[in-house]
């Protein structure tokens, strides 16, 4: 499953090279994705979710082959575990 990796490299390498070169605004960082991407950063937002402040996801890729773009079974996964209301610590 490579979606832990891909969190990691977007962590350690992606951003500290964009905040090194661009103006950015740390505390606005935003992440969109839509379709496969859209999966992963729900997957993000379900385990990561202060890598970025901001999610806009549209028509999340789901499902692929019965598993999710993290490669998580549905079968063995409750995203129920996950969620928070919004304003939650």
């Amino acid at each position: 499953h490579g979606a832990e990796q891909f969190q990691r490299c977007i962590e350690q390498e992606l951003i500290p090279y964009i905040e090194a070169r661009y103006p950015v605004l740390p505390e606005s960082r935003s992440y969109f994705g839509h379709s496969a991407a859209g999966g992963f950063g729900l997957f993000t937002l379900f385990t990561r979710a202060r890598l970025f402040n901001n999610y806009i996801l549209t028509s999340p890729g789901l499902l692929f082959n019965g598993r999710s773009s993290a490669g998580i079974c549905y079968d063995n996964y409750d995203f129920a575990l996950h969620l928070r209301h919004v304003g939650e610590a």
